[in-house]
């Protein structure tokens, strides 16, 4: 199973926690806006992805999903909810929160 992780930044716990969990039975993928996120060191792939304002965000993230086959996409940020009904019947991926 592969995971998508959106607006990491420093997360790296996070990142580290999933890994460990799926034992090698998939990769974790990060995005966020800033090259420089710390959590892009501890994923197995990572991606610049627009700023969450950006008209393109979405159409981004599912894009990036449908390329990669990821089944899962969490969601973090605060301001990301107001985006959540555009992703919720996309019916290739879970997206959690």
């Amino acid at each position: 199973m592969n995971i998508l992780f959106t607006s990491v930044g420093r997360r790296t716990y996070l990142v580290n926690y999933f890994k460990e969990a799926l034992n090698g039975e998939g990769k974790i993928f990060v995005a966020n806006s800033d090259v420089n996120s710390p959590a892009f060191l501890a994923a197995d792939e990572c991606v610049v992805s627009p700023l969450i304002y950006d008209d393109n965000y979405i159409s981004f993230l599912l894009e990036y999903c449908d390329k990669k086959k990821l089944m899962q996409l969490y969601l973090y940020s605060t301001l990301i909810y107001q985006f959540c009904r555009k992703i919720r019947n996309y019916s290739k991926i879970m997206v959690l929160m």
